[in-house]
């Protein structure tokens, strides 16, 4: 009786070590350049699961677009295709009438930023991210 006590009690320890969220100190050195998340969960809009909140806030090709030399990667209107896959994975699409696009991201646009292999994997609707962060809306 009392070995299967002391299970029960080190699988509760478990279970709440394994739920505890990483630390703010853990984020950083996580996302590193590409920021922290931090956002109000009471504030997201209805229909976005709060667990699917991504943790680094800045869309991985701005680390890109930061090291390049020049104006190479800069953001610029688009006024191609609608959708489509970046060389590295990413969906974007058209969102505004003047060339405006944006990186698409799961969960009303503050989840994972969208993966792909192939511009059928994306869609031109498609959540933009969001959270307050340069890479995140709809611009150019």
């Amino acid at each position: 009786m009392q070995f299967l006590r002391a299970v029960a009690i080190a699988v509760i320890h478990f279970q709440l070590v394994a739920s505890t969220p990483a630390s703010i100190q853990d984020l950083e050195t996580t996302c590193g350049a590409l920021g922290v998340m931090k956002i109000d969960k009471n504030t997201l809009p209805q229909g976005v699961d709060p667990d699917h909140v991504r943790k680094c806030l800045n869309h991985p090709e701005s680390l890109l677009r930061e090291r390049s030399e020049g104006q190479v990667f800069k953001r610029e209107c688009w006024n191609g295709a609608k959708y489509g896959c970046s060389k590295n994975g990413y969906c974007w699409r058209q969102c505004g009438t003047g060339g405006e696009w944006c990186w698409a991201a799961d969960d009303g646009g503050y989840g994972a930023w969208i993966r792909c292999t192939k511009f059928e994997d994306c869609s031109d609707s498609m959540p933009c991210g969001q959270g307050n962060c340069k890479d995140c809306g709809c611009s150019c």
